[in-house]
């Protein structure tokens, strides 16, 4: 919707700029500068086929975790799960060889599937 917005209104470059702002980077020089990006990554979507994946996803996984913990520890668990889950990231892409060294961005649905 915003990349939508802003073709509109003739600013594309600022579609690209947020989405870097937002984004999880690989790189951890790159995170010291945008230590935010630890919570919006995964706000962030490329398409609306990613958001609804990623909202699907949350109801299944959220009826079940509902019926086994208390409905006030669901929010707490979906955060924890955001930082895990970056962390796990950052780690992979610093230490993994095949990985060392490559910029890359995570965002909205690919935290599901990286391991």
């Amino acid at each position: 919707m915003f990349n939508i917005g802003c073709y509109i209104c003739g600013c594309e470059d600022h579609s690209s700029w947020l989405y870097t702002q937002l984004a999880f980077p690989s790189l951890y020089p790159l995170l010291l500068k945008r230590p935010w990006a630890i919570i919006t990554y995964s706000f962030i979507h490329k398409g609306l086929l990613d958001l609804f994946w990623d909202m699907f996803i949350l109801y299944l996984f959220g009826q079940r975790i509902r019926a086994i913990t208390r409905s006030k520890h669901i929010l707490r668990l979906y955060f924890l799960g955001q930082i895990v889950g970056a962390l796990v990231f950052c780690i992979l892409y610093q230490f993994s060889p095949p990985f060392r060294g490559i910029a890359a961005d995570l965002t909205g649905l690919q935290r599901l599937f990286m391991l």
